[in-house]
């Protein structure tokens, strides 16, 4: 959970953590759960827990940045973000470890369908019914291992297990 400090119903300073919290109001002895009805008078706030569905989506030209704190029609406090461009050399960097996370999450999906191969040869050579289908396993392995050709890595689709 995050924090904020305000002025007039305007957030001046945010986010905190509740360490953070907690050392800016040393003098008080406060209780283990925080709520709005016990910081407002305080001067502090709670921010709601993050909504994923309303941060804008990072892509290769922009980063995702917090930039404030606003106060909702239901009278809670939300995170607002927003995109900044990135160019030159920070560009680069996030394109190159982005990339990096793509091969890396797409190698752990590629060792931990292995498996499904395995037991289809096995029940092959045993003579048994295979479970899967050679080529949907197959189309899938082919789509996991072209996932480095999409353009954004920000963007990267990954296909369906089947």
């Amino acid at each position: 959970m995050l924090f904020f400090k305000m002025e007039n119903d305007v957030a001046t300073e945010w986010p905190l953590t509740e360490k953070e919290l907690r050392g800016q109001l040393h003098k008080y002895t406060l209780p283990a759960h925080l709520s709005n009805d016990l910081l407002n008078p305080l001067g502090y706030g709670v921010l709601e827990p993050l909504d994923w569905a309303t941060i804008p989506k990072p892509d290769m030209n922009n980063l995702c940045v917090l930039t404030g704190v606003s106060k909702g029609i239901d009278g809670r406090w939300h995170r607002v973000y927003s995109l900044t461009p990135v160019s030159g050399e920070m560009k680069n960097l996030r394109v190159e470890g982005k990339w990096r996370e793509v091969r890396a999450k797409r190698d752990a999906l590629l060792d931990a369908f292995d498996w499904r191969i395995k037991r289809y040869e096995r029940q092959v050579r045993m003579g048994d019914t295979p479970v899967d289908s050679l080529e949907v396993l197959d189309m899938y392995m082919k789509a996991l291992s072209d996932i480095t050709l999409q353009i954004d890595p920000f963007l990267v689709e990954f296909p369906a297990e089947p």
